[in-house]
């Protein structure tokens, strides 16, 4: 679809106009989320080349002096093949790299970024595509609007506004969910003013899911397990991302009424209004049923818009087509100049009226304002390198027609700071569409106003709304002076037993790593005392310093062992009612730096080396085996996690030097498995590939020394080349298959 097909500058959009259809990319019925996005970027369109960019000004010119700015967007169907095929449409460097025209020479189609509502972004190989070749992308979602670390914030404000002391949390299995859940703990616990009794996991639901009992029946255990006990008037806060699996918590919170009356809720983000309503009029009346939204509960111009578009779409303008689709869907009839055979057997339409209820517009708005905010910055960074580029000449000059994606990105997308409305204006609506700074580090948006949200029970209108407190930059503001809370309260033994957060892998917690004392001084506590070198680091310039990278592995090998200690401390018998504690030691990638700080934590004069069994090591084998020798003359062993047999030398042998041990398999005896499972599938004839590294030249020593015990036949033995990996892959193939026609 083709907003302004004249323009010359053009925003894409993958966004899932329809639900998926039949057939592999087939389309069904429109989406009230695609549709409703699709009209806010169109409404944003409209207001940049009427106006100057701002929601709030009066009228004017376009944003850019004589340059028309469009859309193009894509329908995905809920197809996340066919949304990458879209992508590769919008920037066909996506698809066969640059080739011949080197992507860093010019932005020639002016396409100036893309608004991608399919999460196709979120594929490895697109992901890293888009990296690559520095594809501005903002992505539509829940974490576009509200980034963890701000839900988290405002959960936990939310929680002391409702003088919520004792609370129980339920989270849904994914990352956002659980990253929301990792800063709330730790914000209670920080805080001191709030415990968080138990932490329940609930699984993701997405929007193919079909419901069945089966779906729910761990979510009724869950249920179970997070209200058993629960006293009247206590709280449970829902953390989800996916409103699939909050309609199916509620569907749960219909089943056992009783319970679900005398709790309070509290969920991240709207509840989706169908199981609201299933709930019941007198159900909802009796609870006490909160979330987090935005506020206002309106953009007032845009839904101004939106009731324009019901009276005045029309067929003949193709960009009216999706909304009178969403339009004949919502009301059951079709409307003249329809031509598609699937509305052909449904009455006229008696009128050009919505039936819609106030939840609709609130929702409407939570899918309107992270559309408008997109739109708004990608014209804003483009809007600003035409200033620096054309220096006030009216249309696209040459310079800027010149310009290359990585300057637009690095010069102007990246430091933008967008605001919607003046500066001055201090009436509550325009004041509250205002936009915060956009974060650099993460290129997410935020700084939507939030608000905390009750639901009440209308005979007329069904599910209703009553926003009581907004969160603003500078705190939390009672709009509802009416507005009661129920305290919830800890019982005489449940505050004792608050959830705790363990050592994390956040950044500032990352950078103590640097100091192996302060580390070894917070596990003082511990009766026992397990050092870990870990690379959190990737190497620096010099042997001597850290890098700024962060090892993705290292991480998790990190958290792992964490989990693994806090699980362990969970049973007090297992160790006699001894505490373990972990000094984690990030090496930096570097065997110089692992000695060093391993030396440094050895010789800290505030430790009882009687207390430390051995180190771990979750470090390479160069570094574990230079950290051995600090660690031998002191008779501390160290424990590795991978293969050190490819690394010692022909006179060492592990399990002949005392200091050193290993967890992983020697290689030589995976070898033998190997052979193994050869005899049993009846295997006598292999091709071999391998790398030019001490551990893979020590593996295929050993191969072909166990091959020929066994009477195994080695053919080809191809070294890894430095080359693209789909050109190796075709090399040992054909030669593979040319030796094999030759043979036969």
């Amino acid at each position: 679809m083709r907003v302004e097909k004249d323009a010359e500058v053009v925003i894409g959009a993958v966004l899932p106009v329809h639900h998926p259809g039949e057939g592999v990319f087939g389309c069904g019925n429109p989406t009230h989320d695609g549709v409703q996005v699709f009209e806010a970027m169109r409404w944003a369109i409209d207001v940049l080349n009427r106006k100057s960019g701002l929601i709030s000004d009066a009228g004017g010119g376009s944003l850019i002096p004589g340059v028309k700015m469009g859309l193009k967007v894509y329908d995905s169907c809920g197809h996340n093949a066919l949304a990458v095929e879209h992508l590769t449409t919008l920037f066909p460097v996506l698809r066969s790299g640059p080739r011949a025209c080197d992507y860093m020479v010019k932005n020639s189609s002016l396409t100036i970024g893309v608004v991608d509502m399919s999460e196709s972004s979120h594929q490895p190989d697109v992901s890293e595509s888009m990296r690559d070749y520095l594809i501005p992308s903002i992505e539509l979602s829940l974490t576009t609007l509200i980034p963890p670390e701000r839900m988290a914030q405002v959960l936990h404000t939310a929680t002391k506004d409702l003088r919520w002391t004792s609370v129980t949390v339920v989270h849904e299995d994914e990352e956002y969910s659980i990253s929301v859940t990792k800063q709330l703990t730790q914000a209670a616990a920080a805080g001191g003013a709030t415990c968080i009794n138990a932490l329940h996991t609930l699984p993701k639901m997405d929007s193919g899911s079909k419901t069945n009992r089966r779906d729910l029946r761990y979510y009724r255990k869950i249920f179970r397990a997070a209200t058993s006990g629960l006293t009247e008037g206590s709280a449970v806060i829902v953390i989800t991302k996916e409103g699939e699996t909050a309609a199916r918590f509620l569907q749960v919170m219909a089943e056992f009424p009783e319970v679900t009356k005398k709790t309070q809720w509290l969920f991240s983000w709207i509840p989706p209004p169908s199981p609201m309503s299933a709930l019941g009029g007198d159900l909802i009346r009796g609870t006490r049923l909160f979330s987090i939204a935005p506020y206002p509960d309106r953009v007032r111009q845009f839904e101004e818009y939106w009731s324009d578009l019901v009276h005045t779409a029309a067929f003949s303008n193709e960009e009216d087509r999706w909304f009178l689709e969403y339009f004949m869907a919502e009301k059951g009839c079709k409307i003249p100049g329809v031509v598609d055979p699937r509305y052909n057997k449904l009455p006229f339409c008696q009128d050009r009226i919505l039936d819609e209820s106030p939840m609709d517009a609130l929702l409407r708005t939570s899918r309107a304002v992270p559309a408008l905010t997109s739109i708004f910055t990608l014209a804003t960074a483009f809007h600003k390198a035409w200033e620096s580029k054309c220096n006030g000449r009216p249309g696209i000059c040459p310079e800027l027609r010149a310009m290359v994606r990585k300057e637009f990105v690095a010069q102007f997308l990246e430091p933008v700071e967008f605001l919607v409305g003046r500066a001055n204006n201090e009436e509550e609506g325009d004041n509250a569409a205002r936009r915060f700074p956009r974060q650099v580090e993460d290129r997410k948006l935020e700084g939507s106003k939030l608000s905390l949200t009750q639901y009440l029970a209308d005979e007329h209108t069904g599910v209703t709304f009553k926003q009581v407190i907004v969160y603003e930059a500078l705190g939390s503001r009672i709009i509802d002076v009416e507005f009661v809370t129920l305290p919830s309260s800890c019982s005489s033994s449940s505050c004792r037993k608050c959830v705790r957060p363990r050592q994390s892998r956040l950044e500032d917690r990352l950078q103590d790593l640097d100091s192996a004392e302060s580390l070894a001084l917070d596990a003082r506590q511990a009766d026992i005392i397990i050092p870990l070198l870990v690379p959190i680091h990737e190497a620096g310039l010099s042997p001597l310093e850290c890098g700024p990278i962060i090892n993705p592995e290292a991480v998790q090998s990190l958290e792992a062992a964490l989990w693994t200690v806090d699980k362990i401390n969970e049973d007090r018998t297992s160790l006699g009612g001894a505490t373990l504690g972990l000094v984690p030691i990030d090496t930096c990638s570097s065997s110089l730096l692992a000695t060093q700080k391993l030396a440094t934590y050895v010789t800290n004069s505030h430790l009882d080396m009687a207390s430390g069994l051995a180190i771990v090591s979750a470090a390479s084998a160069e570094e574990t085996l230079a950290a051995s020798m600090v660690l031998r003359p002191i008779n501390i062993s160290i424990v590795s996690s991978s293969d050190l047999t490819p690394y010692l030398g022909s006179e060492t042998k592990l399990g002949l030097e005392h200091h050193l041990f290993q967890i992983a398999a020697p290689i030589e005896s995976r070898i033998l498995a190997a052979m193994d499972v050869f005899d049993n599938i009846g295997w006598r004839f292999v091709t071999v590939i391998h790398e030019d590294t001490p551990a893979s030249t020590l593996g295929l020593q050993a191969f072909l020394s166990a091959a020929k015990q066994r009477g195994v036949c080695v053919g080809h033995q191809f070294e890894l080349q430095n080359q693209a990996w789909n050109i190796f892959v075709a090399f040992v193939c054909n030669t593979c298959l040319s030796t094999y026609s030759r043979r036969y």
